[in-house]
Order: C-alpha cells, then sequence, then structure tokens
C-alpha cells in the first residue's frame, strides 16, 4: 500500500524546560519532568514507517539537550528507518555541557535565542566548527515575540472552527506529536486532562495509514480546541515566568483578527515572532545521512 507522506513528525526528548516562557505552546514550563525512552521512539517511528513518509522528524522538548541520554535518542530516530531530515531544535544554553557527537546524524540544528537568555558564545563557535565540518545546517532564531495560546475568555464554536481552521501548527507546519504508541495532532499539553486529548493509536498496525489520514485531515476541531488560540493569538513581548505566574500569563490571550485574516489568506505566512541567522549551510539541502554515532 502507498504510504502516507506527511511533511514532518515531532519527537518530544523531553517535556520540561530549563527556561520559563511565557505562552510556550508545549506547556514545558509546567510540565513534571519527564523523558523519552529511546527504545520506544524506535519502535514507535519503526511502526510508522510502514505507513508514512516524512521529509523532517524532528528533535523537540521541553529542552531536549536536558535528556541525558540525547545521543540513543537521535540514534533510536535513525534505527528506526522513518527517514527525512533529522532535525533539533533547542534553545542552546546547555551546548557548552555536552559533547556533539549527535552532529554525527543530526541534519540540522534550529536555536531558538531569546532576550535574556545567554547562549555561550565559544559553544556557538565550537558548534559551528563541527557543523561544518560534518555537513549539518545550523540555523539561529532570534525571539523577540511570542504569539498566546491559550484565551482568556471562551471560545463559542465559530470562534474555535476559526482558530482550528487557521492552525497552522495542525495544518501546515506538521507539528505532529509521535509519544508511547500514539500520534497526536499538534503539540501535546504535559499533565492535561486526558479526557480531552484526542489522539491516533499507532497500532494496531493493519489500516494504520487509513486511520492516521483520517485523523491528521480532519475538518472539525479537537476537544482541546476549545481553548488554544493555534497560530492567530495576540502577540506579546517575549517573557519569562514562574510556576505561579505561567498559567495567569498564559492563559490572557485573545484572538488577533488581523492576523487571522492574513493566515486565510497565506496559509504558510511566517508567525512573524523570529528573525533567522544562518550559521551553517548544508552544501545539499536534500542529502541526508545514515549511520551511527561513533
Amino acid at each position: 500500500m502507498e504510504r502516507l507522506d506527511l511533511f514532518a513528525l515531532e519527537i518530544n526528548a523531553t517535556w520540561h524546560c530549563n527556561l520559563a516562557c511565557v505562552a510556550c505552546s508545549h506547556a514545558s514550563p509546567v510540565a513534571t519532568p519527564a523523558f523519552a525512552d529511546p527504545e520506544v521512539v524506535r519502535r514507535d517511528l519503526a511502526n510508522l514507517a510502514q505507513a508514512v513518509t516524512v521529509q523532517e522528524l524532528r528533535v523537540v522538548g521541553g529542552e531536549p539537550l536536558l535528556h541525558p541520554r540525547i545521543n540513543e535518542i537521535f540514534q533510536a530516530v535513525r534505527d528506526s528507518g522513518i527517514g527525512g531530515r533529522l532535525c533539533l531544535t533547542t534553545n542552546g544554553t546547555r551546548l557548552h555541557r555536552i559533547d556533539l557527537k549527535w552532529l554525527d546524524v543530526v541534519d540540522l540544528v534550529y536555536i531558538s535565542r531569546y532576550p535574556g537568555v545567554n547562549i555561550r558564545q565559544h559553544a556557538l563557535d565550537e558548534l559551528r566548527t563541527h557543523a561544518e565540518r560534518n555537513g549539518t545546517e545550523v540555523v539561529i532564531k532570534d525571539y523577540r515575540t511570542f504569539r498566546q495560546v491559550r484565551s482568556a475568555l471562551p471560545l463559542d464554536a465559530e470562534q474555535t472552527q476559526m482558530v482550528f481552521d487557521t492552525c497552522q501548527v495542525a495544518h501546515k507546519w506538521s507539528c505532529h506529536t509521535v509519544h508511547e504508541g500514539n500520534v497526536y495532532l499538534c503539540p501535546v499539553i504535559p499533565n492535561g486532562d486526558d479526557a480531552m486529548t484526542e489522539r491516533c493509536g499507532i497500532e494496531p498496525l493493519d489500516g494504520l495509514r487509513n486511520r492516521l489520514q483520517l485523523f491528521l485531515e480532519r475538518e472539525t476541531p479537537l476537544k482541546a480546541c476549545s481553548g488554544c488560540l493555534g497560530t492567530v493569538g495576540n502577540e506579546i513581548p517575549h517573557g519569562q515566568a514562574n510556576a505561579k505566574t505561567w498559567h495567569e500569563l498564559t492563559g490572557a490571550g485573545s484572538i488577533d483578527v488581523k492576523r487571522l485574516e492574513l493566515v486565510r489568506r497565506n496559509d504558510w505566512i511566517d508567525h512573524g515572532c523570529s528573525a533567522n541567522t544562518t550559521l551553517v549551510q548544508r552544501p545539499d539541502e536534500h542529502d541526508t545521512r545514515e549511520g551511527g554515532i561513533a
């Protein structure tokens, strides 16, 4: 059977983070610390590889470089046979604390840089040196603003549908999360209401392609969409919170009507919250590597 072609899938190497960004769409600042099991990652992706193809496999968080076995996570992705470009998204604050052997198998590193957050220059210099040698692309994304993800007021059915229809996370950026035997349409909120979290089970493998296509291409909102602003929340200056204030600050959003109309006209439009700087450009962006970490 022909496999389902997806732009990307995401693996949360960790749920928690060492930063506490207001409006973090993964709710990492209030997540209980948890680490992905490399063997479960390999199993899930190997099963999915029988039903889907991907252009990118993203390892995200939380902050993925908090994972004490991050090399094994990357190796598990490669061993699964899922294919595609292997990408890491990190805030870069731990680059100086870990070895860079994982660059042997990673194709693209996105560093999200925030105001007031220190990324050591010598760590960036070392990353650039290793990346140039390995042919790994490195891009720094400087964020000055975020978009609110939770509405201060309940959304009615019409508003929920509008937000869902314009949600680039779900429909365009392919931020589909793979976690412990399930595929989720978008980032999963840890410690959330399990009854509100709809998913597509990977097993049984029989019929997986069709089940996954129906789930990912759905036209009706999820139950959890009722309070979510998707990618059309109002823009706010980037800021940090603590465990007490994060929920209050993150839940104070509203629909940005102008943004909603922009996305309706061009659903590939950038979120407008960051500017990119490319440190290292891969010679052949379509080349993906195989092999292991020595």
